[in-house]
This record gives structure tokens, C-alpha cells and sequence, in this order.
């Protein structure tokens, strides 16, 4: 998905967001899909994580592949959604806490 706002506008982020606390991995990528596109998800195998500091925060972004969704997707924080093969992910611009993650992704499934 890609970032409307902010530093980082412009740039493409897969989606998810910040674990609550009590919160799985997976319950957290379910309720933020939920948030983020109105969709129920299934979650499937883990990809990885990818890690990215900066002068003020830590993240530690982790990946699940999805395997089934249902709902009507509606975007609520981006402007734009695209579904690319594996292979085709690094021709964008990513968000740099995204590219260690983007290149798990096209390393195991291109």
C-alpha cells in the first residue's frame, strides 16, 4: 500500500501496524487489515522479520503471508493498493523499515 501522508508519502509499506499488549503477531496483522482495508484475513506461513532504527524509534516489522481474505477492501490510510508477483516488489519505492522484509519476500517466493 502506499503512504498518502507523513515523511514517508509516496512510499510503499505492506500493511499492519503496532501490537497491542496481550496481542499475537497474527491477532495483530488480523485486527490491522481489519483497520486498514475492512477485510477478514487468514494468516499463513511466517516470512521474517525485518529490522529498522532510527534516531528515535525501533521497529521490528514482521511478515505473514495471507492466504484467504474476505470483505470488501476499502483503503483508510493509503491511496493506493497493488498486488505485484514476488518478483516485481523491488520496482518500488518502499518504505526503508519495508526493504529487508521486500527482499525475504522476493528471495523465498520469486
Amino acid at each position: 500500500m502506499r503512504k498518502s501522508t507523513g515523511a514517508l508519502s509516496g512510499h510503499w509499506e505492506f500493511p499492519g501496524g503496532k501490537q497491542e499488549p496481550g496481542e499475537t503477531l497474527r491477532d495483530c496483522l488480523v485486527r490491522e487489515i481489519k483497520e486498514e482495508l475492512s477485510l477478514s484475513i487468514v494468516t499463513g506461513e511466517y516470512v521474517g522479520v525485518s529490522h529498522y532504527q532510527t534516531a528515535s524509534v525501533n521497529i521490528a516489522l514482521h511478515g505473514f503471508l495471507v492466504h484467504e481474505w474476505t470483505g470488501v477492501m476499502q483503503l483508510t490510510e493509503h491511496d493506493a493498493l497493488k498486488w505485484l508477483p514476488a518478483q516485481s516488489l523491488l520496482a518500488l519505492p518502499w518504505s526503508p523499515a519495508d526493504v529487508p522484509l521486500v527482499t525475504s519476500v522476493v528471495d523465498k517466493y520469486s
